[in-house]
């Protein structure tokens, strides 16, 4: 019989999800499914691009849960999918973009967002151990889990380029003054006046009144017939309106 102390520690959950494979590894499971199934399949066949037995496999099933947190694809009932994110983390090239991106995808992880919130403004702690400590105590990591979380976690923070500023802090790759200008440019972009999606002339008619050119758009596409009553009746509106618009010297 297991005392309420060793029940507790069977039961024990992280208080933050997080991935058992790492970013560039979700990446290249995003890849996969985007080059080979553009973008859109079933699990049976995912697991077979993927050289897994078929999609109960453990593994399998972990590499899509990482994607999944890290906002690389979505999972419905019978197929997975690559998400908007996922789709430019496989096409776009190193750079500005793509480094948004990978900032992007790692902060989509519960638990990097929380310790990188932690340690925005400090240092990371010097050794391993502190770290591990960290993750139990703080972000309730359970402490058989708490190695394979930290490697994640670092694995994925260096390849989003959180620690190539600093090795030993957690700094965004992609300055302040970037992401509010590229903010504002998307905000402003929003704001342009749409276009309209009202029917246009294939010729446009200047120096026409308005209500010609909106009566000539009732004229029937190219192919179609009128009958001859129907005809005669938008020849005589059309008739009676040229007289109204545009009066002959001798009218009255």
């Amino acid at each position: 019989m297991l005392n309420q102390s060793e029940k507790n520690k069977k039961r024990e959950v992280s208080r933050y999800s997080y991935p058992y494979y790492d970013l560039e590894s979700a990446i290249q499971v995003t890849k996969i499914l985007y080059d080979q199934a553009g973008g859109k399949t079933s699990f049976a066949q995912l697991a077979s691009y993927l050289g897994h037995k078929d999609e109960s496999s453990g593994t399998f099933i972990a590499k899509i849960w990482a994607a999944k947190l890290l906002g690389l694809v979505q999972v419905q009932t019978q197929t997975v999918s690559t998400t908007e994110l996922g789709e430019r983390l496989t096409t776009l090239q190193p750079g500005l973009q793509r480094d948004r991106r990978l900032a992007d995808a790692f902060l989509n992880v519960p638990l990097f967002r929380e310790v990188y919130k932690r340690f925005e403004n400090s240092t990371l702690p010097s050794t391993r151990e502190g770290l591990l400590n960290v993750l139990q105590s703080t972000f309730g990591v359970p402490s058989k889990r708490a190695p394979v979380a930290l490697k994640v976690l670092l694995a994925s923070a260096e390849q989003a380029n959180f620690k190539r500023a600093d090795p030993n802090r957690l700094i965004h790759p992609v300055p302040a003054g970037l992401m509010e200008r590229e903010a504002l440019a998307k905000a402003e972009a929003e704001q342009e006046e749409p276009v309209s999606n009202a029917p246009q002339l294939e010729t446009p008619l200047r120096k026409v009144h308005p209500a010609i050119s909106g009566f000539l758009q009732e004229l029937p596409s190219k192919g179609e017939r009128w009958t001859t009553s129907d005809q005669q009746r938008w020849l005589d509106a059309f008739t009676a309106m040229i007289k109204a618009l545009y009066p002959s010297e001798d009218s009255d």
